[in-house]
């Protein structure tokens, strides 16, 4: 019998394949992130679905894109998430379950303006001769690649551009050689400003804006402050949209990459796609669920 089981049927054509992280978060509401060596109460503790690219793959197949999704999952796996992703019209051939592992799973923190994550790596971590996603990789336009084992990446990968995501892992998964290998094949990075600046010390930059010479550009998202693209031709900065309320901030950015994609899709240019990106994660912090029209019609209003 086989140690791992493919959740679902695949797609011929896709526009965007995820590669990373599908987990089971579980979101502790705090009045502050606690000090070190000091305990803190709860105001509220809750469990839903997540993982980088589990939530970029649920917002952009909300979007009309079509997304495959590529991960390692346990055998315990909730049927009420495998009923969503199907139902959302993701490619979830390459989603792969491995008997014998946990799903991922990821503590939150969230005093509603910061968070603070420890993670369980579960099959994420699994050592073994697993399928390595060459479905989803092959039959979509773009390929995104977020958090995970780097080494697995580059072997599915095989010389194929992609863009390059690495996340909070940046700081204690990769070294400076791992590191310039998934660059090399890199076209866009995606960074926050934290994960920028890691970057830049183990490239060795004596300026984290020269990042743009291991990339053709970087977008570095900055909460509040909007976003930076990075690129041989300078800095441009996207202003935010302001939101009209806080419902949540978690999971925010994975909603910017997916309205990313969606312009991208809609054959918009990168600055634009920035644009909806700040418009589709001001809209998750509302907790609104959206449409591609609805996003499209909200981002003329903001940026005119």
């Amino acid at each position: 019998m086989r140690d791992w089981q493919r959740l679902g049927k695949g797609r011929r054509h896709n526009f965007l394949c995820i590669l990373g992280h599908v987990n089971t978060d579980i979101i502790y509401s705090v009045p502050r992130l606690p000090e070190k060596g000091l305990s803190i109460n709860t105001i509220s503790v809750s469990e839903r679905f997540g993982g980088t690219a589990g939530n970029m793959a649920i917002n952009a197949a909300m979007l009309g894109i079509p997304t495959a999704l590529g991960t390692y999952i346990g055998y315990d796996f909730s049927e009420e998430f495998t009923r969503m992703l199907i139902a959302a019209g993701i490619d979830v051939y390459d989603t792969i379950k491995l008997r014998g592992h946990r799903t991922p799973r990821c503590h939150i923190f969230d005093d509603g303006t910061e968070q603070s994550y420890v993670i369980e790596q579960g099959a994420m971590a699994a050592e073994g001769r697993y399928p390595l996603w060459r479905h989803a990789i092959a039959s979509s336009s773009y390929v995104h690649v977020s958090t995970g084992d780097p080494l697995r990446y580059l072997s599915a990968l095989k010389g194929r551009r992609y863009n390059f995501d690495p996340g909070q892992e940046i700081s204690y998964r990769y070294t400076p050689s791992v590191l310039k290998r998934m660059m090399r094949g890199c076209d866009i990075f995606f960074c926050n400003r934290i994960e920028l600046q890691h970057a830049a010390r183990l490239l060795k930059l004596s300026r984290a804006e020269e990042i743009w010479r291991y990339c053709r550009a970087a977008i570095c998202t900055e909460g509040a402050r909007g976003a930076v693209i990075i690129s041989k031709d300078g800095m441009r900065r996207i202003r935010a949209v302001k939101t009209r309320k806080v419902e949540g901030t978690v999971g925010a950015g994975d909603a910017f990459r997916a309205g990313f994609y969606a312009a991208l899709f809609h054959d918009m240019d990168m600055e634009a796609a920035v644009e909806v990106g700040n418009t589709m994660a001001s809209l998750h912090i509302e907790g609104r669920r959206t449409t591609w029209e609805w996003l499209r019609r909200r981002w003329k209003r903001e940026y005119g």
